[in-house]
């Protein structure tokens, strides 16, 4: 009869275990190189080649703030402006010197400022509708899961603007740069985040969306 060896026949299978062990491949491979959340700008920059920003045109002045320095000081005066009241140059005048005195922006950062533009989007179509808004709702930050890759990941972001008009939801993104074909479509993925983020919070469809 054939002898078998139980120390030897414990070794392999003790050798099989281990080799079986160091050899295995995580199904969700993906999985180990995702971070549970993400903002906006990553997952967007995950579709998209990075994109030159070229300088604001509202910048009146030459100033060592960089182009995404810059959107978040038109993002600040953008959140606590008076809709009712931006066409107004003295209004801006002096709302931009009060921003100042509540230590909001700094002198040098209001100085950067260019306000004919915001007077026009104030005299526009869209800004005589927010304007004329009972409601509304600005910097409005979320969390929602996005699939990407056969995974969901957290995505958070911040929405510039939307409002409620005649039983309507109304989405806005302001931005502060110069947009290219190239640039649009890059946004136009970002505003379907922000839209279905809008929707998933509030249970309701987004009726118009404008950048």
């Amino acid at each position: 009869p054939k002898i078998r060896n139980s120390r030897g026949d414990r070794n392999a299978e003790a050798i099989e275990f281990i080799s079986k062990r160091l050899s295995y491949i995580y199904p969700n491979g993906f999985s180990l190189h995702t971070k549970s959340k993400y903002a906006v700008s990553e997952i967007i920059g995950k579709h998209f080649e990075k994109i030159e920003i070229h300088s604001p045109s509202f910048i009146s002045k030459t100033q060592s703030f960089s182009s995404a320095e810059v959107g978040t000081i038109i993002h600040k005066v953008m959140e606590h402006i008076d809709p009712k009241r931006f066409h107004d140059a003295q209004y801006l005048h002096n709302y931009m010197n009060e921003l100042v005195d509540k230590e909001l922006l700094l002198p040098e950062e209001a100085e950067l400022v260019d306000i004919s533009p915001i007077i026009t989007f104030a005299n526009s179509n869209l800004g005589r509708r927010m304007a004329a808004a009972k409601v509304i709702h600005r910097e409005t930050p979320f969390n929602m899961l996005y699939p990407t890759k056969g995974e969901e990941v957290m995505v958070q972001g911040i929405i510039d603007c939307w409002f409620e008009e005649q039983g309507e939801l109304i989405l806005l993104d302001y931005k502060t740069g110069r947009v290219d074909g190239g640039q649009m479509a890059k946004y136009q993925h970002q505003m379907k985040l922000y839209k279905k983020a809008l929707e998933v919070n509030l249970q309701r469809t987004v009726d118009e969306t404008y950048l």
